[in-house]
C-alpha cells in the first residue's frame, strides 16, 4: 500500500530522491517533493485515483506531456492553496512520494527552508524586508534543464535531483561569505543541489528567481 503522509506539516527531509515536504491536494494529505527542475507538477497514480474529474487515462498511464485538468485542482504547501490547470501523471516516486511539485506551483511561493532544523515556513512581510541585509542572494536563470545559478563569470546548474548523480566528487567552493559544496564529475561538469545548503537556512524565492542564503550569524 502507498504511504500517503509521514511528515509533519512544517517538516522537510532531504533524501536521494529530493527534498520532501508535506502537502495537501484538495483535502488529501500527501508526501511531496519540491522539484524546481520540472515545469509541471506530476501526480502519482494512486493519488490520481482518489481525485475526481481526472483525465480518463491519467490514473493508469504515465504521461510525458501535461494533461489539462477540468476543473482545476488545488495544491497547498504551507498556508496557501494554488490552483493548477494541468499536470503530468506517473507511478509512485521513490520514498512513496505522491506529488512532484513543479514550477507551476513554486514560482508563486516564497518558502523558508531551514536545513539545520529540518523545517519549512512561509515568508512574511517582515522577513522579506530583512532578506537583503541578512542573506547572500544566489540569482537564478531558467534554462531548458531547470535553473542555472549565477556564480561569478561562469553560471553553475542547480539541480533538485543532484543527489541522484553518484559519479561526482563534492568540492568546497567559496561564494560570498559562504562556503558551499559543489558536485564535479571530473569532465568539466559542475552543479549544486539541495545538499549545498546542508545546515543552512535559505529562502527559496522562485517568484524572483533567487535563493537567499542566510549569512553566518544572520
Amino acid at each position: 500500500m502507498p504511504v500517503w503522509h509521514t511528515l509533519q506539516s512544517d517538516q522537510i527531509v532531504v533524501t536521494q530522491s529530493g527534498l520532501h515536504v508535506a502537502a495537501m491536494v484538495r483535502t488529501i494529505a500527501v508526501k511531496a517533493v519540491l522539484d524546481p527542475d520540472a515545469a509541471t507538477t506530476t501526480i502519482a497514480e494512486p493519488l490520481a485515483k482518489r481525485l475526481p474529474h481526472m483525465p480518463d487515462h491519467a490514473a493508469r498511464t504515465a504521461t510525458t506531456d501535461p494533461l489539462p485538468l477540468r476543473p482545476t485542482i488545488d495544491v497547498k504547501l504551507r498556508s496557501t492553496y494554488r490552483s493548477i490547470s494541468q499536470a503530468k501523471f506517473g507511478a509512485v516516486a521513490p520514498d512513496s512520494t505522491m506529488l512532484d511539485v513543479g514550477r507551476d506551483v513554486l514560482t508563486h511561493e516564497m518558502l523558508r527552508l531551514d536545513f539545520a532544523s529540518g523545517r519549512i515556513a512561509t515568508v512574511g512581510k517582515t522577513d522579506m524586508a530583512s532578506l537583503g541585509s541578512r542573506s547572500v542572494p544566489l540569482r537564478l536563470t531558467l534554462t531548458t534543464d531547470g535553473y542555472s545559478a549565477a556564480w561569478g563569470d561562469s553560471p553553475i546548474p542547480f539541480h533538485a535531483d543532484a543527489a541522484r548523480q553518484p559519479a561526482s566528487v563534492v568540492r568546497t567552493v567559496t561564494y560570498g561569505a559562504l562556503t558551499l559544496p559543489v558536485h564535479d564529475d571530473g569532465r568539466g561538469g559542475r552543479w549544486i543541489g539541495w545538499d549545498a545548503f546542508a545546515g543552512k537556512r535559505i529562502v527559496l524565492d522562485l517568484p524572483h528567481a533567487t535563493i537567499w542564503i542566510e549569512k553566518p550569524g544572520g
